[in-house]
């Protein structure tokens, strides 16, 4: 699966003033001071991995809905 970030996600974010060694496009974690489309142990993407996955089985429009409602991009 690719990198990716949630926008909407309360430890998210993306003032450089507070992550002085981030480059203009990286974004940064509080909550485990790193990059957070390196943080792949967060709560939020162990739910999107829970949701996807169990989309990829069969459709389920809560799961849908949990998606929908999380600012997700993919990043490189």
């Amino acid at each position: 699966m690719s990198k990716y970030i949630i926008k909407n996600c309360p430890c998210y974010n993306n003032e450089r003033f507070l992550s002085g060694f981030l480059n203009d496009n990286d974004t940064f974690c509080a909550y485990y001071s790193r990059k957070c489309q390196d943080c792949t142990d967060c709560v939020m993407k162990q739910i999107v991995k829970k949701c996807r996955k169990s989309l990829e089985v069969s459709y389920c429009p809560i799961e849908q809905e949990i998606l929908e409602l999380l600012d997700i991009e993919e990043v490189e």
